[in-house]
């Protein structure tokens, strides 16, 4: 059951991928990080984490997966679409899951690794500090990754507003400048530093949102 359910998930996504007009914007910066050495970081909103997961899913990135019911099917689609996933939550097995992870990433050849830095349950896009965390011990860069399309259905009623693309719809993603950690920030500068990236993500993500036509916040 839990193979069918993988791949069900896996083609489904990946199927809705390709159907997409897509147009991609600023993808090779991945490529030009990681051969440089320079480790990678992906960022996403949780509602809008569905199509930015498919594309970078070649790269195989290590992510973090919450260990509420609806992480069980997240981790099993992620793992079909070549992720290696963690499991655990902010209030339950979120730092042992941290710090198996960076042990992955740093084995890893290209390291890369990719957070839905709203998740696992909000607010809605506003970044948490893990994602800095992983910056500053993988020495990487953060890269904010936006999509949006024409034609979408959306969860009004989740927290996150989890948007699915219609197929066939006109459809753009973008992956926007990277960051580097300043080095030996004080508490107080880590969280103004935090807070600044985090609002340019969002914002970065409703103009694309009001470029595909949707007024919604």
């Amino acid at each position: 059951m839990l193979f069918l359910i993988r791949h069900l998930g896996k083609w489904f996504a990946k199927g809705l991928y390709f159907s997409l007009k897509l147009e991609r914007i600023g993808f090779e910066q991945i490529d030009n990080h990681l051969d440089k050495n320079q480790p990678v970081i992906i960022a996403v909103w949780h509602g809008d984490m569905l199509m930015p997961w498919v594309e970078i899913g070649p790269y195989k990135p290590a992510a973090i997966v919450s260990l509420h019911s609806d992480g069980d099917f997240a981790s099993t689609m992620l793992v079909a679409l070549g992720f290696s996933t963690f499991r655990g939550s902010s209030n339950k097995g979120g730092r042992e899951a941290f710090s198996k992870m960076m042990r992955h990433v740093k084995k890893m050849e290209r390291p890369i690794a990719a957070f839905a830095v709203d998740g696992p349950k909000g607010p809605r896009r506003v970044m948490k500090p893990g994602i800095l965390s992983a910056a500053r011990l993988m020495k990487g860069v953060i890269i904010p990754v936006t999509f949006s399309a024409e034609k979408i259905w959306r969860a009004s009623r989740s927290w996150d507003k989890f948007v699915v693309p219609k197929p066939f719809s006109r459809a753009k993603i973008v992956f926007g400048e990277a960051s580097s950690i300043p080095e030996n920030m004080s508490v107080e500068e880590q969280e103004k530093f935090l807070l600044s990236i985090s609002n340019k993500f969002a914002k970065e993500q409703l103009e694309l949102e009001h470029e595909m036509g949707h007024t919604f916040s």
